[in-house]
């Protein structure tokens, strides 16, 4: 295995027979790309997690060796190591949840009030509507097998494990009532149209006062 490749493995917590994705387009990554490589003016130590990016071989084609993608590339990288450092908090808070006992009639859990929904929670930790979004686009075109490793592994956010779970939900019941459930709470319920007829048979009569 090459330098660079461990090192990013070892990063991201991934095994060699792990589903890496493409950080770009979200399917199977084959390449691991230097951001930054000698012949674009890197340094010679470009061996470094920031410069390591995971890449499909049609991105790598695409956009790995010309500068006007590298802008682009770097924006895309920062995002997943942030979400890596967001999801060791994530992680974290998980553990605390092991300990949680089932719920008994007659006991009140939650004197404090309604707990945040998950999506909220995720909102708190820094996920933005347009990080959820796009991770939903992403996912929609993955094969079952990839959704369920995402679903099982604990290599990835939560965000990603809940729009896995979801989209496998609504494929084991024929139906996109989970996704519409996500869906509903990171957008709200869309507004409903009521028209409402009055009849009558009696004349309608308006007076009107003049002073």
């Amino acid at each position: 295995m090459k330098k660079h490749t461990k090192i990013y493995l070892d990063y991201f917590q991934y095994d060699t027979n792990d589903f890496i994705p493409c950080e770009v387009c979200a399917t199977k990554a084959v390449d691991i790309h230097h951001i930054e490589s000698r012949g674009m003016g890197g340094s010679i130590d470009a061996d470094i997690i920031t410069n390591l990016q995971a890449l499909c071989r049609e991105c790598h084609a695409k956009f790995g060796d010309q500068k006007r993608f590298k802008e682009m590339l770097k924006e895309k990288h920062l995002r997943c190591v942030t979400k890596r450092e967001q999801n060791e908090k994530i992680m974290a808070n998980e553990n605390s949840l092991k300990n949680l006992k089932p719920f008994q009639v007659g006991n009140n859990a939650n004197p404090a009030g309604r707990p945040k929904k998950l999506v909220t929670q995720l909102k708190g930790l820094g996920y933005s509507k347009d990080d959820i979004n796009q991770t939903l686009m992403n996912m929609v075109a993955m094969s079952r097998e990839e959704l369920t490793a995402i679903d099982k592994s604990n290599d990835y956010t939560i965000l990603e494990r809940i729009v896995a779970g979801a989209l496998l939900k609504s494929h084991d019941k024929n139906s996109l009532y989970s996704l519409e459930t996500l869906l509903t709470r990171v957008h709200g319920k869309p507004k409903e149209e009521v028209e409402t007829t009055i009849r009558t048979e009696e004349p309608i009569r308006i007076t009107l006062k003049l002073d």
